[in-house]
């Protein structure tokens, strides 16, 4: 790894595989776990990498959640588990790379289109990824694989994210932190505020991305 980064120079970009921790100091990134698709499980496997592994941060400029796929090669993705997939990819602190097929998409592909440009290109979410910084996750006694709730601290305040990973609709209460706050939903652009606690309602499979202001 030193001979080939001396060959290489500062003019590429080195990402290992899942490889082990420690040549850190010969790469830029590293993906944080295995492959992983459009499925709401696929998210949640790389999300218990994230949970259990955010402390990669410290060693790598950025770890990779792997493809962001939002369709997929069958057009089998729904939009709220391809919402759930960029999420994961926003906060995981990231490389952000797109893996699905932008040439000939499958199934409809006037609906392919416009699910890349309403997930993919989403400023506000762009903006999160563009932060290059991966959340903190909030771990609870009902976290199994993974935690359902990630956090990042501002100089304003909060960026806080929220998965639901059943096949049913789920709510979960989250503690800002602070006294009173306020806040954007990121995908929806709603904005809402309040007193110390956030209640979220998700879908099934969806999740949702908060900016929060404390006031």
């Amino acid at each position: 790894m030193s001979y080939l980064t001396e060959m290489i120079g500062d003019g590429v970009f080195v990402n290992l595989a899942m490889s082990p921790i420690f040549p850190y100091r010969y790469a830029n990134g590293r993906r944080l776990a295995c492959d992983s698709f459009y499925a709401i499980g696929d998210t949640e496997y790389t999300l218990n990498a994230v949970t259990y592994g955010f402390w990669e941060k410290e060693l790598y400029d950025y770890t990779d959640p792997d493809h962001i796929v939002v369709w997929g090669k069958d057009a089998g993705a729904s939009e709220a588990a391809a919402r759930s997939r960029v999420t994961c990819g926003a906060v995981a602190g990231t490389s952000f790379l797109a893996g699905d097929n932008f040439v000939s998409p499958a199934g409809d592909a006037d609906a392919a289109f416009a699910r890349y440009e309403k997930l993919l290109a989403n400023p506000d979410i762009v903006s999160v990824a563009k932060t290059g910084r991966i959340f903190t996750p909030v771990i609870t006694r009902s976290s199994d694989r993974s935690a359902s709730v990630y956090r990042l601290d501002t100089p304003d305040g909060a960026y806080i994210a929220v998965f639901n990973f059943s096949s049913k609709k789920s709510s979960i209460t989250v503690d800002t932190g602070f006294c009173r706050f306020e806040a954007k939903e990121l995908w929806s652009g709603r904005s809402l505020s309040g007193a110390k606690y956030l209640t979220v309602s998700l879908p099934a499979e969806d999740a949702a991305l908060y900016r929060i202001t404390k006031k």
